[in-house]
């Protein structure tokens, strides 16, 4: 089993900044326990399968040779080929 979490956000999640305008929506791929901090809902049960804190679970998306060499709690992604599972 594993599992992967996502943010549909208009904010820029990677730069944390506070902003007016409305940007497009975005999507993020981010770690169980960065969901957990930005819903204040309990994921636990789901750390041990996350392909963010353990990408040597991973089997798919365009970025897991990158992704293994420096792992990462939030990336934004573009296209479906980016996402990681």
């Amino acid at each position: 089993m594993r599992c992967s979490a996502f943010v549909l956000s208009q904010d820029n999640l990677l730069n944390d900044l506070e902003s007016l305008d409305l940007d497009p929506f975005r999507i993020y791929q981010v770690s169980v326990p960065q969901l957990t901090a930005r819903t204040a809902l309990d994921f636990s049960a789901y750390g041990a399968v996350d392909v963010m804190q353990h990408p040597e679970m991973a089997t798919t998306g365009q970025g897991i040779n990158a992704f293994m060499r420096e792992p990462r709690t939030i990336v934004e992604i573009s296209s479906s080929a980016e996402i990681v599972f």
